[in-house]
């Protein structure tokens, strides 16, 4: 590996010269900065980072940690997340857990370690809430998401978020206000069942919480969820999923069932996820404004690098949702 001495060495100059000729220096004359960007570009030198890094106590890079890669709303999020970082010439280290607290906590002790610059967490485990503060200590950290529902950081880190609470409410009102009366969630998401539990309550009807329990989140478990949901002696008028990719799982299982979507039953999602409008039938859901979570995200992370305190009184942002009305629903004849 090329090294600054063999440049040094061929232009016969020092390594300091050298450094400075590399990283635009002002102070080394033309032709001398000409001599030493000819002799790099002959050995074909690449620049250690990880060393740079160090003598600079700067990396250019932002750690953004996932609960898991096969969930399309990460995939829209994280690639809105990556080009506002480009934008201030960052890059990003993404991290995947697959809801795990250890592989958690690793990427947490990484990270204190100068992998990285600034940190953004989607999902984060009340187990590690001290490991977290601890590097929030050290470096910028955002919480996106599930984030805002562990009290701790919400009262110590900056949250940004979309009002899921008010986005299920909304939802689950059209399904009431067009004559659906049977409504079942499905999901694993706290702040979505409240909301649906709300309008619910609001219009005096039965709250089923036999789908509300851990690990409904995604297709698969939604295609598993078909028959059991085909198999109830009092079958809904009207699902609400957590998320759309979970709802795509249920209206596919469904199918298999023989049930017809939306004639026998209604379904719907959240989050609003590119896949939602392609799909048949077209999915109705809760826009969740990713691109402004992401910028928002970003944004704060920077000024924060920038050593501008942006935060006067609360840490939360909260961005408002749309109800996006598709042909996945239908009304009620009532006779």
């Amino acid at each position: 590996m090329v090294t600054l001495k063999d440049i040094a060495h061929r232009a016969n100059v020092s390594e300091s010269t050298v450094s400075k000729a590399l990283n635009g220096n002002e102070n080394i004359n033309d032709e001398t900065r000409e001599n030493i960007l000819e002799i790099a570009r002959e050995l074909d030198y690449s620049p250690n980072y990880r060393a740079q890094a160090l003598a600079n106590k700067t990396t250019n890079i932002i750690g953004v940690v996932i609960p898991r890669l096969d969930r399309y709303y990460y995939t829209e999020l994280v690639q809105h997340i990556k080009k506002r970082l480009q934008e201030s010439n960052y890059s990003l280290i993404l991290c995947s857990t697959d809801k795990s607290i250890k592989e958690e906590k690793k990427y947490i002790k990484n990270f204190k370690r100068g992998q990285v610059d600034g940190a953004i967490f989607t999902e984060i485990h009340e187990e590690n809430c001290t490991a977290l503060l601890e590097l929030a200590d050290k470096i910028p950290v955002i919480g996106l998401g599930n984030v805002g529902y562990v009290t701790e950081f919400a009262e110590q880190i900056p949250i940004v978020d979309s009002d899921l609470t008010e986005g299920s409410y909304r939802l689950t009102k059209y399904l009431l206000d067009l004559g659906h009366k049977n409504i079942i969630f499905i999901g694993d998401c706290e702040a979505r069942f409240s909301g649906f539990k709300r309008a619910m309550k609001e219009n005096d009807n039965n709250i089923n919480d036999k789908f509300f329990r851990s690990g409904l989140d995604s297709y698969q478990e939604g295609l598993k969820l078909g028959k059991e949901i085909a198999a109830l002696a009092k079958q809904p008028t009207a699902i609400v999923c957590m998320n759309d990719e979970l709802a795509i799982g249920v209206i596919t299982s469904l199918k298999k069932q023989g049930k017809k979507i939306p004639d026998d039953v209604s379904v719907c999602g959240m989050d609003n996820i590119d896949l939602s409008q392609a799909f048949t039938p077209s999915l109705t859901s809760v826009e969740v404004p990713k691109k402004a979570i992401a910028q928002k995200a970003v944004d704060i992370i920077m000024k924060f690098l920038s050593e501008e305190n942006i935060f006067e009184g609360s840490n939360q942002i909260l961005f408002d949702t749309e109800l996006i009305i598709r042909n996945s629903v239908k009304k009620m004849y009532i006779q």
